[in-house]
């Protein structure tokens, strides 16, 4: 084994390689996790809703980079999958139930949702904009 890094309280469920081997893992938690598995600490709250989506990314060794909070607000979400185009930016589908909050920062990018059946959307995120947090 080269190394294993783990993230208590996160529901990992997609992982992906960017051109420089940094490492993006795709998921969903319930309550305000810590999602540097080395010795520091990067809390990200939990919306309080039944769950929230994130995209971390490590480096190539397994060490934090950057965590953001991609889907909040939305009883029921799920990111099924992401790319990255020819610029890096990171392109996301999935699916929610419920409006939800789609921008990574402090602002409000609310997509409504419907409570009786679900919703799919694509999501472009600037990759530049994301890691200056």
């Amino acid at each position: 084994m080269i190394w294993l890094k783990t993230i208590e309280k996160a529901n990992a469920s997609l992982i992906n390689l960017d051109k420089n081997g940094d490492i993006f893992v795709s998921g969903s938690f319930r309550s305000n996790v810590d999602f540097d598995p080395g010795p520091g600490q990067f809390i990200l709250p939990h919306s309080g809703v039944l769950k929230s989506d994130f995209l971390l990314k490590l480096d190539k060794h397994g060490n934090f980079i950057w965590v953001i909070n991609v889907v909040r607000g939305s009883n029921v979400s799920h990111i099924y999958d992401f790319y990255f185009d020819i610029n890096e930016d990171i392109i996301l589908t999935g699916s929610i139930r419920s409006p939800a909050d789609f921008d990574p920062g402090p602002g409000i990018f609310e997509l409504s949702g419907l409570w009786d059946r679900t919703s799919s959307f694509v999501s472009k995120l600037d990759k530049i904009v994301i890691s200056n947090g």
